[in-house]
């Protein structure tokens, strides 16, 4: 993969302000797909090789209406072109929006904006992957909110917005919020949110027509099994319901803790469903007769998760710095359907447990060395089995001249190699993720 891109900044005036960046990046990918076929060996292993090539031009206009106002316009357009092994996409993307931020009152700051997006995609098919309208222009109007008060100065913030989205599949979502943080003390922060979102259908959702590989997620059977999957046109948002809870403390000058928990409540989730298998036979001589299992997404998995998060920077000495943090998270989905979703399996698709240590050292002479150490439960739900794993990193970097710097970064240094995640649907062959050495040259003009 090769990338460049530029950025420009101009300011013509105290009160204006302009950008201009840009992108573009090539490069070639790949792998191997897991292929069912009616005849013997009836799954093999077909290798692809893919390229990925794209560009963007982002433009932007601030301009300082006041004190403390501001207004921002945004203009960017975006271009994909990519393989994936079954099949291509081109895609072409336009956004623009605008931003207004102002002060009411001394108490209140108003944030508020609006947006709109148009994307228009060119899907190359395969008998493997098909979409029933190739090529498909899609529309996002957007708006927003936010409102923060000044309830107590330097003590009580209450921060209240929401915003308001209309697309081409489901129509208008609203997904507001609100936030309040009391600092009883200057070392102490108690903190809490309440949050709705929604994630709206992607396009292979309502509008795919493909062949799935499910010979990895049953058991084998005496007889080849096919399943044609398909899009649901009635595929609608999953839905979110968060609360937050957190609380900082800086227990010493020198050492911050922080304490979160939360608890997501989750409606319509997205669940592949099998539906009513068939028996049909291949053509040729003799014919070979295969189960045909259907299946196609629908809304039907809810549930919740819950968890807790644990961090904390300390400072031994100047130039020494720890940090360190735990994740706890335990998820919980049910289904609706009389018939087995694969997505009510998901549970043990994320990770437990996960513990994280960095160190940095500045070892004097502009040289700097950070040590990290991670671990990651298991993920016992995958189509291969994940097992836990502790990995090290390291990094030692110098930096010559105050716009220079050379860095040697070492990562995964602990194995030689190991799993990370495996496919959830389309079984792609596992890559593992290798130990690697590398260089890096920072230049700042």
């Amino acid at each position: 993969m090769a990338q460049g891109g530029f950025r420009m900044d101009w300011e013509p005036s105290e009160i204006n302000r302009l950008t201009v960046q840009g992108d573009y990046y090539e490069g070639r990918m790949g792998g191997k797909l897991n292929v069912h076929s009616l005849d013997p060996p009836r799954l093999f292993a077909k290798s692809f090789r893919s390229k990925a090539k794209g560009g963007n031009l982002l433009g932007r206009w601030t301009h300082e209406l006041s004190t403390g106002s501001e207004l921002a316009v945004q203009a960017s357009y975006d271009r994909t072109d990519r393989e994936f092994g079954i099949a291509s996409e081109v895609r072409d993307t336009v956004d623009i929006d605008a931003q207004h931020r102002f002060h009411l009152g001394e108490r209140q700051e108003i944030v508020w904006g609006a947006g709109y997006r148009y994307s228009v995609d060119d899907i190359q098919q395969t008998p493997d992957f098909q979409m029933n309208d190739p090529s498909l222009g899609l529309q996002l109007a957007s708006a927003f909110v936010q409102d923060e008060v000044t309830l107590a100065a330097d003590r009580l913030h209450l921060t209240m917005g929401t915003k308001v989205e209309h697309n081409d599949f489901t129509g208008f979502e609203v997904q507001p919020s609100v936030r309040l943080a009391w600092t009883p003390h200057e070392r102490h922060t108690l903190w809490g949110a309440v949050s709705r979102a929604v994630r709206t259908p992607a396009r292979v959702e309502r509008d795919i027509a493909a062949f799935a590989d499910v010979g990895l997620l049953v058991p084998p059977l005496p007889f080849p099994l096919l399943a044609p999957g398909s899009g649901n046109p009635s595929f609608g948002s999953e839905e979110l319901l968060a609360y937050e809870i957190g609380y900082r403390v800086e227990a010493h000058t020198r050492l911050t803790l922080d304490f979160a928990a939360f608890y997501n409540d989750y409606d319509h989730l997205q669940s592949i469903t099998a539906l009513q298998p068939t028996v049909a036979f291949s053509p040729g001589t003799p014919p070979v007769p295969y189960l045909v299992l259907p299946l196609t997404y629908q809304n039907n998995v809810y549930g919740e998760t819950y968890g807790v998060e644990v961090s904390g920077t300390w400072h031994p000495m100047n130039a020494w710095r720890l940090r360190t943090g735990y994740t706890y998270l335990r998820m919980q989905l049910r289904t609706r359907s009389e018939f087995k979703s694969f997505t009510e399996d998901s549970e043990g698709i994320n990770p437990n447990h996960q513990v994280w240590f960095w160190s940095d050292v500045d070892l004097g002479r502009r040289v700097e060395w950070g040590l990290g150490l991670r671990h990651i439960d298991q993920l016992p739900s995958l189509l291969e089995q994940i097992p836990s794993y502790t990995e090290l990193e390291t990094r030692l970097a110098w930096r010559p001249t105050r716009n220079c710097e050379l860095a040697v970064v070492g990562r995964n240094l602990l194995q030689a190699h190991h799993p990370e995640f495996s496919p959830t649907f389309i079984a792609a062959r596992n890559v593992q993720v290798d130990r690697a050495v590398y260089g890096k040259i920072t230049l700042r003009f």
